[in-house]
């Protein structure tokens, strides 16, 4: 990847990350995450900051960093649990992001970042820096390609994509 069609993360998203709030609701942890989405599938929980919304991105920040798009249109109330990040798209398409995220060469950057011995974990402010490939096409495009590799939100498969 080369260093000049790169840009940090922080310069096309926001990094959020979920924190405790009183009361409780329906959680998702990208670790118990499916596709696609089913609200009466997730556990009730303590209610976090953060409640989903459509084309945000949930990354698993301990263990293996795994990615999960929210490509539904209508949801209940869900919270994002404090195990994940969420990452809300500012500058470039989700669905360009998703699957570069979930590429070999996004996963090899993912884990990169990740620090710690007995359980791996990405620290938000290397998040934020991490180096994302300028998209080299329309949001259409990579829309319309997401939708072709993943018609019905069927992402059991995620090939590796060549950016």
């Amino acid at each position: 990847m080369k260093r000049e069609n790169t840009v940090q993360l922080s310069e096309v998203a926001e990094v959020i990350s979920p924190s405790r709030r009183e009361g409780t609701g329906l959680i998702f942890r990208t670790s118990k995450a499916s596709y696609p989405l089913n609200p009466d599938s997730l556990p009730t929980g303590k209610a976090t900051s953060y409640l989903l919304k459509t084309g945000d991105l949930v990354l698993q920040n301990m263990g293996n960093p795994e990615v999960y798009l929210v490509s539904d249109a209508d949801l209940p109330d869900i919270y994002v649990s404090t195990y994940d990040a969420v990452i809300k798209c500012t500058r470039i398409s989700p669905e360009y992001l998703f699957m570069y995220l979930a590429s070999e060469d996004g996963q090899k950057s993912l884990k990169s970042i990740q620090t710690g011995t007995a359980v791996k974990h990405i620290v938000l402010r290397d998040l934020r820096r991490l180096a994302v490939p300028i998209p080299d096409k329309t949001d259409d495009v990579y829309t319309a390609e997401f939708k072709e590799r993943y018609p019905e939100n069927d992402l059991t498969f995620l090939p590796v994509l060549n950016l």
